[in-house]
């Protein structure tokens, strides 16, 4: 094999992986713009979509009549989740969750009860629909959490953030405080 053919096949081996390496340079800014606003993931059997999954724990928490947030913790809330949404989507999800993880140790432990939710449900201190307000929104701070690729808008977390405290109120009206 001549030099010049040795040369012009790994300029025809590269031609392609060059021009995707400088598509992407060219076009970083922009690609980062649409994958930041992508609401839906999905690869093989597996599939992500925290907004829509929000959406529904928002008709759940309709049906079930939850009490809306007293409005000096609104205040609150208003101040710090939002703030937190803006830079930090996953951390106001953490965050929020931790309002009803707080509530429910504390029936937990009024009660004497071991830490699970059916066992709220089955002792009728908490509705079924309640239970399942509180397991789903579990599962989505869990996904949030341990799913690096989860994508949770700031939006979609101040939202989760709302439905978090009127599970959180639901609770605290419940039993000794």
């Amino acid at each position: 094999m001549s030099w010049l053919r040795f040369i012009s096949s790994i300029i025809h081996s590269l031609a392609w992986p060059a021009a995707l390496v400088f598509v992407v340079i060219v076009l970083r800014e922009p690609l980062s713009g649409l994958i930041g606003g992508v609401r839906r993931l999905k690869y093989r059997q597996w599939q992500a979509d925290f907004g829509e999954a929000v959406e529904h724990v928002a008709e759940l928490a309709e049906q079930a009549a939850l009490p809306g947030v007293p409005e000096d913790e609104a205040r609150k809330r208003d101040a710090a989740i939002p703030a937190l949404a803006l830079k930090e989507p996953r951390a106001a999800v953490i965050e929020s969750w931790l309002l009803i993880e707080s509530q429910l140790n504390r029936l937990f432990k009024s009660y004497g009860l071991n830490g699970r939710v059916k066992t709220l449900i089955d002792k009728g201190l908490i509705t079924n629909d309640l239970g399942a307000i509180i397991r789903n929104l579990r599962d989505l701070r869990h996904r949030a959490v341990h799913e690096p690729s989860f994508h949770v808008s700031q939006d979609e977390a101040e939202h989760y953030a709302e439905l978090a405290q009127r599970a959180s109120e639901a609770l605290r009206l419940v039993g000794p405080t």
